[in-house]
């Protein structure tokens, strides 16, 4: 018995050994989060337009396209107080910067008014302990508090596969921080993935999660007013689908608030493009994102109808 006893003793030292080396080893292995986060820290002069926000924007825009001095920061699954947090980080230090591009996400506006509930979706679960593992282990964000996040425990990533990667390997994103979404992982259900929860506007909304979003954005908005930058807030392209599931009243809405911003800091902009015309379906790879194909479509008009409008404000 006590030899047994012995032997699971050592069993788990040897793999709890294990599971911190690997946890240590992956820190030295790229992924789009330290990536994106290494280059911003070491471009901060030469950043005139950054992309900020969720898969909205990350999967969306191509800086490439866009024009020169533009870098595609936003990271999939990134809730809006995570992009203050980096605001309140970098963009003081960004004597250059002349625009931020914000996702401006139909489904934040939600305020709990909406009849899905994504909270007990497993799917939904896995997403959001694998962002707050990420996030808080490569970006440093706080906002989760001080606890340690385990890839091996609390991460949805494959992150074994990282051990393949040279340390000088993007194929996670491009050199410019745009991920590209090709037709070879789209589904069959693909028109009802991502489709948003019918949002009930005659049901009261929840103030305080309103006056906390509205805090954050105020904080951008003065981060940007400071360094004299314009604020672009961006509503990408979705699918029919997620179309019929839009109520005229929450666009009212984001209408509002985009304006009253723009009213008392005079930097703000918001581009709906939620309706944009001229995409088929293989420029989608579920009802809310775009793929590559796609990508390029949206960049084109993006360039064309906001950044040429702005002109030198826009580019170095």
């Amino acid at each position: 018995m006590r030899k047994f006893l012995k032997n699971t003793i050592v069993f788990t030292i040897m793999i709890v050994v294990f599971c911190v080396g690997v946890e240590l080893a992956l820190l030295t292995k790229p992924n789009v989060y330290s990536y994106k986060r290494k280059y911003v820290e070491n471009h901060l002069n030469d950043i005139s337009v950054l992309l900020l926000g969720n898969s909205h924007i990350e999967y969306a825009l191509i800086p490439e396209i866009l024009g020169d001095s533009v870098f595609n920061f936003a990271i999939k699954a990134k809730d809006w107080y995570v992009d203050v947090e980096l605001a309140e980080r970098y963009i003081p230090q960004m004597c250059n910067l002349k625009m931020v591009v914000l996702s401006y996400s139909y489904h934040d506006f939600d305020f709990g008014r909406s009849n899905l509930n994504r909270n007990g979706n497993k799917k939904e679960l896995v997403v959001r302990n694998t962002s707050k593992c990420m996030q808080t282990k490569y970006l440093g964000i706080k906002q989760h508090g001080y606890r340690y996040y385990s890839e091996l425990l609390c991460s949805g990533e494959r992150f074994m596969k990282r051990f393949k990667y040279s340390k000088n390997t993007r194929d996670f994103c491009d050199s410019l921080g745009f991920v590209k979404i090709d037709l070879s992982s789209k589904t069959k259900t693909w028109k009802k993935q991502c489709v948003p929860g019918i949002i009930d506007t005659i049901k009261h909304r929840d103030n305080i999660a309103f006056a906390d979003y509205m805090h954050g954005l105020k904080r951008i908005t003065e981060l940007c007013h400071a360094q004299g930058a314009k604020l672009i807030l961006v509503s990408a392209p979705v699918y029919q689908t997620y179309q019929n599931a839009i109520s005229e009243m929450v666009l009212k809405e984001m209408r509002g608030v985009a304006d009253s911003l723009n009213t008392f800091y005079g930097n703000v902009e918001y581009y709906n493009f939620l309706f944009m015309k001229g995409l088929e379906d293989d420029d989608f790879i579920d009802a809310g994102h775009l793929t590559e194909t796609g990508a390029l479509k949206f960049s084109v008009v993006f360039r064309d109808s906001v950044l040429v409008r702005w002109g030198k404000n826009c580019h170095k």
